[in-house]
């Protein structure tokens, strides 16, 4: 009698799939093809499952952008200066600014994460904002990056109501803006540190001019599983480097497989001090 086959369940691993949300004056298409090329080749070499979504772009059209696809997930008021870069330090010495339709960017960022399937989060800059948990004490000294409100307020969103929050997440580039003047983001603005769960590697340039003070340590502060990775003369941008590369991938592979790990050591919460005392960047974990 001819042999009966049985169908076998495929060996392939499910999809990693991770939410990508764009800086400033751009757009998901444009950021996961020019900005983070070289992160994207490295992460999905190394990660084969691994599916980078950039779908969403910010509903904005960024004012003074030379053409329609420079967006914003949200606005300011007053508006931020992207064009006039002398008047940038003087709105940035705001105490508070009013962020515009960031309740309804949210909202459709949430629904995206809960429909797609997301395990985890990349952000740049203002895209570095959406991701992790409400707080439980005040901290009147918290730094509010700009790399931070986007990711913190949609898994605060999640853990509100009960749902889990990503996997791990990669900040790229946050930096300083005036506290939100918005009633509903008192909660941002009283953030604790250690306060948000989700294991993050927070990466900054030494020669990004929107960091000085230390501010991705400070922001690495708030996640109770965390590391800073400082790339050597970065600018504002996503780096390219190949050790830098290799550091993210493996940063994400670990927290991936539930072991929040980079370069053989375990993740720990990274205090605004401790990261902040190396004298001299590396490419390394600073704790």
């Amino acid at each position: 009698p001819p042999r009966e086959h049985t169908l076998q369940p495929s060996m392939q691993p499910p999809p990693v799939r991770v939410l990508c949300l764009h800086g400033y004056a751009s757009n998901g298409e444009t950021f996961l093809a020019t900005k983070a090329k070289a992160l994207v080749r490295r992460l999905t070499a190394d990660l084969p499952s691994l599916e980078l979504c950039g779908h969403r772009t910010g509903d904005f059209t960024v004012a003074g952008a030379r053409h329609g696809k420079q967006r914003a997930w949200f606005l300011f008021e007053p508006p931020y200066p992207l064009t006039d870069r002398t008047q940038q330090p003087a709105w940035r010495a705001h105490e508070h600014v009013e962020y515009v339709s960031v309740d309804s960017a949210l909202d459709r960022l949430a629904d995206d994460w809960r429909s797609g399937g997301f395990d985890g989060v990349l952000g740049f800059s203002q895209g570095v904002r959406w991701l992790s948990r409400p707080p439980t004490t005040v901290l009147t000294s918290h730094p509010f990056c700009r790399g931070a409100l986007m990711a913190a307020l949609l898994c605060a969103r999640l853990e509100e109501r009960g749902e889990a929050p990503p996997k791990v997440m990669l900040l790229f580039n946050g930096f300083l803006t005036p506290l939100p003047s918005n009633p509903p983001l008192r909660w941002w603005r009283d953030l604790a540190p250690s306060s948000l769960r989700t294991p993050t590697l927070v990466v900054c340039g030494s020669a990004d001019p929107v960091n000085a003070g230390g501010q991705a340590a400070r922001l690495a502060a708030l996640f109770a599983t965390s590391r800073v990775h400082v790339v050597p003369n970065g600018a504002h941008a996503m780096p390219r480097e190949e050790e830098d590369l290799a550091a993210f991938s493996a940063f994400c592979r670990a927290a991936l497989c539930g072991r929040a790990a980079l370069g053989g050591g375990e993740v720990g919460a990274a205090s605004a001090g401790e990261a902040g005392a190396s004298p001299h960047p590396c490419r390394a974990s600073l704790l």
